[in-house]
């Protein structure tokens, strides 16, 4: 009742080498396989036959429980949905297969999840609630909230967070091209050291990169064009942050055009060279690359023809780290439940941020950043993606050098590291914040969040307080400042410049009454990340909830 495996067609064995991949030390690749049955009858329980010399046994069966348990804290499929298996096989038969095709099943499987969710917050709200979600649908709510916001700042001075200083001119503020490379004198970053500053100023090498980046000393211009050509929307890996003590480098970039179980390993030469040399800025050490997708939505992306390094092609010591953080769709579902939460009439505030999962978005960022700042204090090369290199990675990348760097603790620094991070490598500003878009997604203001979360935990480590925080998170949604204008340092230098937001909110009511200052010296930050640390920013979210009056 089955099909033997030499009998399948290519694409067949290929996708089924998937699912191997993904059962950890209980299946090998699909070269150590030499027979494969397929039952017809649930298209998933399979038989392997495996080498004599392999530590396994000499036939192991795995049925469709089993795997699904050996795979659990990777993916969140139940075995009632085996029927997506059928579909992916088929999927490969079909020689025009797209990118949605591919993906199709991963985004039915969210939908379902994401119904659950929204059963939970359909049965506890009121008609009228339930009627206005479905005329405005999730973007409408969340547009409902921050104009709320805009609202009421217009009209009561005093409920902004914003301080506007009567003596600013217009002719004094400028956008700031190239703070990069001011970032890279202060870290003492050199030739001496290793390192060599490449002019991006026409924007060229990679348009959505800062005017100026760093690479290892030992890249030559034909190593970087090539790597350039090997990574999504051109962006290599680039210096972001240099570890004062031992030397260790954060760098930043997107997703490799590795391929599908790194199908296209060996047109990435000269990408695995600059890996390499950056590997070899801190002899001896391992490099660490962190993937900040799941591991089953870089698979996905390695059907498309991008993916995830391979670290057995690497030459040297390397190894990967998959953060298991949703994208930009997930935590805008996530977001419109919890604004939802916020703004309910209903007694079931708290059931509702459960279900929006909010906290537990929250939870794996800071995980992520935790789990980044250890690698880079134990003195080893770093390197963050995530897709395209412009969210997530954003978001780890200045998590990680807050934990390390006391200097982003401050308020130039902190100010420096949002330009830096967010805005000269190219974050979706334009695009991540209009609410009526359906690319928006609460990605710099989950960023303020986890910082709060943060800034909580170590009360007398950050020089600003909580007001500044909520303060850029109003001058962000208003765009009152040129500061966030634009999708990437390129479109922001071409557009008119009126004040920076770091001129509107200054003064003695955004700083730490607790600060203690650390100097210069590296004290790394060690957060909590369980669920129990964490809280709903309520100074924030609930600040201009209407429906509670004082008497309540």
């Amino acid at each position: 009742e089955g099909e033997k495996m030499s009998m399948l067609s290519p694409a067949r064995r290929t996708a089924l080498a998937l699912l191997a991949d993904n059962t950890p030390n209980r299946v090998r690749r699909e070269g150590d396989v030499k027979e494969m049955y397929i039952d017809s009858k649930t298209g998933i329980d399979l038989k392997f036959v495996v080498p004599t010399s392999s530590n396994l046994p000499s036939s192991t069966y795995l049925s469709a429980e089993a795997w699904c348990e050996s795979v659990q804290n990777e993916i969140e499929w139940r075995v009632e949905e085996a029927e997506f298996y059928d579909a992916f096989v088929n999927t490969f038969d079909n020689s025009k297969v797209t990118h949605q095709n591919t993906l199709i099943e991963k985004e039915q499987t969210e939908t379902d999840r994401n119904k659950q969710l929204d059963i939970i917050q359909n049965q506890s709200t009121a008609p009228e609630k339930e009627k206005k979600e479905e005329e405005g649908g999730e973007l409408g709510k969340v547009t409902d909230f921050f104009n709320a916001f805009d609202d009421r700042m217009s009209n009561s001075g005093s409920d902004s967070q914003l301080h506007q200083s009567d003596t600013l001119d217009n002719s004094t503020n400028q956008h700031t091209p190239c703070i990069t490379q001011g970032e890279y004198h202060r870290m003492g970053v050199s030739e001496a050291c290793g390192w060599r500053v490449v002019d991006n100023s026409e924007f060229d090498i990679c348009s959505s990169y800062p005017a100026a980046f760093a690479i290892p000393q030992a890249v030559s211009d034909e190593v970087m064009v090539g790597s350039s050509n090997q990574r999504s929307r051109k962006r290599i890996p680039a210096l972001t942050w240099l570890h004062p003590v031992n030397g260790a480098p954060l760098c930043r970039s997107s997703q490799p055009l590795a391929g599908y179980q790194g199908i296209n390993q060996h047109q990435l030469k000269l990408d695995i060279k600059l890996l390499v040399a950056l590997r070899e800025t801190v002899p001896g050490s391992t490099l660490k690359i962190f993937d900040a997708r799941p591991k089953l939505n870089a698979n996905a992306n390695a059907l498309t023809g991008k993916g995830f390094e391979d670290v057995a092609g690497i030459p040297g010591a390397s190894d990967i780290t998959f953060l298991n953080i949703e994208n930009i769709h997930t935590m805008r579902h996530s977001f419109a439940l919890l604004v939802a939460a916020c703004t309910s009439e209903q007694d079931n505030f708290y059931e509702l941020l459960i279900a929006s999962k909010w906290l537990t978005h929250l939870k794996m960022i800071l995980r992520g950043g935790v789990i980044m700042a250890l690698a880079m204090d134990s003195g080893s090369p770093s390197l963050v993606h995530c897709s395209d290199g412009w969210d997530r990675t954003s978001q780890l990348s200045a998590l990680a050098q807050l934990l390390l760097d006391p200097y982003y603790r401050t308020v130039q620094g902190f100010n420096t590291l949002v330009e830096k991070d967010f805005c000269s490598f190219g974050h979706l500003f334009t695009c991540r914040t209009n609410a009526n878009n359906k690319q928006y997604s609460p990605i710099f203001l989950q960023f303020l969040d986890v910082v709060w979360q943060i800034q909580r935990q170590f009360p007398h480590s950050f020089e600003f307080n909580e007001s500044y925080l909520i303060a850029i998170a109003d001058g962000f949604h208003s765009n009152w400042a040129s500061t966030f204008v634009g999708n990437c340092e390129k479109e922001r230098l071409s557009k008119p410049s009126t004040h920076s937001l770091w001129q509107l909110i200054q003064g003695k009511q955004y700083l730490n009454c607790q600060y203690k200052s650390c100097g210069e010296k590296v004290k790394f930050l060690q957060p909590k990340y369980t669920m129990q640390a964490l809280e709903c920013w309520s100074s924030l979210y609930l600040r201009y909830n209407l429906f509670v009056s004082n008497e309540e």
